[in-house]
């Protein structure tokens, strides 16, 4: 079987010398496809692992059949006449149509969205978030901008649904940060005996924030295998002080599921835009990736985003103006 399949590439492709210019176009687009999904960093996706399949497969054969191809002798492939030569037409046209497609998915994202359906991750810390909301209720703010003495104190309040997926005493961390005066009163209704320490560096977290803060809960308060809410609160002061644009950041720290963030705005500073960013590297913003964006409310007073399986690591803000 694999003897005739050589013999009846080879016939194809000598017969017909514009067949190798296909597959040879079919093998380039292939590998920068192959290359597109490595570097835009797909393969998290379903569709991202079809096409790296499909891609490598695809150039694979189209190698194979360039190099068989350039060993057939003149006559060696007479005998199996135009049933072989059409079947070889029709194998490379299909070939290169479909890597064609594929490269216009992964950079143009159609025919297919392969961004937008993901594979179950797999979550490897000793725990996991099922889902964080956070609230930034700004609704009593005070205006301190070039007002001496002036002071704002604004709560926000989060819940997190946390999973402890291992026997560990490592305890569940939050982090909290603020490039206003600080952060006070930081406590959690459902976990009395959490504390909460200053930090200026952490293997754990990016310190991006003027005051950065770390809260701990003790591992025998989190349940093992199954959701344990946990409520926290905090007073952050002098943290809202722009006139006309703010923003406010969400930075994972363990794998989540789903994170909200919730901004709850003065009746006489409503939101106006809410444009989402993103900062992977710890260096700049750059807009969001993702498919999900801000909803302003239409009176402006309320503003939320909700993001899928954020990555860990990856700070996300909605900058927006009032």
């Amino acid at each position: 079987m694999i003897e005739e399949m050589q013999q009846f590439i080879s016939a194809a492709t000598q017969k017909v010398k514009e067949v190798r210019f296909a597959l040879a176009f079919a093998a380039i687009a292939a590998a920068v496809a192959l290359s597109a999904v490595f570097l835009r960093g797909y393969l998290s996706t379903v569709g991202g692992v079809v096409v790296a399949v499909n891609m490598g497969v695809m150039l694979m054969l189209a190698v194979m059949m360039i190099i068989a191809a350039s060993k057939a002798k003149g006559e060696e492939g007479k005998k199996y006449g135009r049933l072989y030569l059409v079947l070889a037409w029709v194998f490379s046209s299909i070939l290169a149509l479909s890597a064609v497609l594929s490269l216009a998915s992964v950079f143009f994202k159609w025919p297919l969205n392969f961004s937008t359906t993901s594979i179950e991750p797999i979550y490897d810390g000793d725990y996991r978030i099922v889902e964080t909301v956070m609230i930034m209720d700004l609704r009593g703010r005070t205006p301190t901008k070039g007002i001496p003495g002036a002071i704002s104190k604004d709560t926000k309040y989060r819940l997190d649904r946390v999973v402890r997926q291992r026997s560990t005493t490592a305890p569940y961390e939050l982090q909290w940060g603020t490039n206003g005066t600080g952060i006070e009163n930081i406590k959690s209704s459902t976990n009395p005996g959490m504390t909460t320490m200053t930090v200026k560096d952490s293997k754990f977290f990016k310190i991006s924030t003027a005051h950065t803060y770390v809260s701990s809960i003790p591992s025998d308060q989190i349940l093992l295998n199954y959701p344990t809410d946990v409520k926290t609160e905090a007073t952050f002061v002098n943290g809202f002080s722009g006139d006309s644009e703010e923003w406010l950041g969400a930075c994972p720290n363990i794998d989540t599921e789903t994170l909200t963030m919730v901004l709850l705005c003065p009746g006489s500073k409503p939101c106006k835009t809410a444009k989402p960013m993103e900062d992977p590297t710890g260096n700049s913003e750059v807009p969001f990736r993702g498919n999900t964006t801000p909803v302003i409310s239409p009176d402006g007073k309320v503003v939320t985003w909700t993001i899928q399986r954020p990555s860990k690591g990856v700070g996300y803000f909605i900058d927006f103006t009032w």
